[in-house]
């Protein structure tokens, strides 16, 4: 399953996002700092009841947790839809301004070896500079924004996320931002 997980807390730690029953592992899936709002992507394991168990690693604190599907992967040899991931070696295909409350196309096809067809989705790191805190979604263009954030980010260095972008059916997606930023997206597969 492929997640975007946001927290905030008024403290520091770490969450681990794993298989629900599974043994926690010792790496984290995201680290928070605190009075920060911190996305990140996982890609996790589905375990007993089809679930994932978040791991809170400062149990002194209320970790605000928001997650968001983004997308999943089928068994190899499965009946039921779904994509087959291709992992490419990383291309810039943007470096632009956008600026507060407005969104921008970004149009992957037969960039950074992407094809030019028959692609649904593409996975990307999406980079924000900016020079006050705010936040961006990345989302298919030609649907409406969602209410969701891909990256949060604050007024020192650039704030990456890896997120999967589902194209819109004219082969782009869109990244909105509430703040002025520098935007990079850097493609690693379809």
């Amino acid at each position: 399953m492929a997640l975007n997980i946001t927290v905030t807390s008024t403290a520091a730690g770490f969450l681990s996002v794993y298989p629900a029953a599974a043994t926690r592992p010792g790496s984290s899936s995201l680290n928070y700092r605190a009075n920060l709002t911190v996305a990140n992507a996982a890609v996790v394991t589905l375990g007993t009841g089809n679930q994932v168990s978040i791991y809170n690693s400062n149990a002194d604190v209320v970790a605000r947790t928001h997650v968001d599907v983004t997308g999943y992967f089928r068994a190899a040899g499965a009946s039921t839809a779904g994509s087959v991931y291709v992992p490419l070696t990383p291309a810039r295909i943007a470096t632009q301004a956008v600026t507060a409350g407005t969104s921008v196309p970004i149009a992957p096809l037969g960039k950074g070896g992407v094809p030019s067809a028959d692609v649904s989705a593409v996975l990307a790191h999406v980079t924000a500079t900016s020079e006050t805190p705010g936040w961006m979604s990345v989302y298919p263009d030609g649907v409406d924004r969602p209410g969701t954030s891909t990256v949060n980010y604050q007024n020192d260095p650039a704030y990456t996320n890896q997120v999967t972008a589902t194209l819109g059916s004219n082969g782009q997606f869109r990244v909105y931002t509430t703040q002025d930023i520098t935007l990079v997206v850097d493609i690693i597969g379809y």
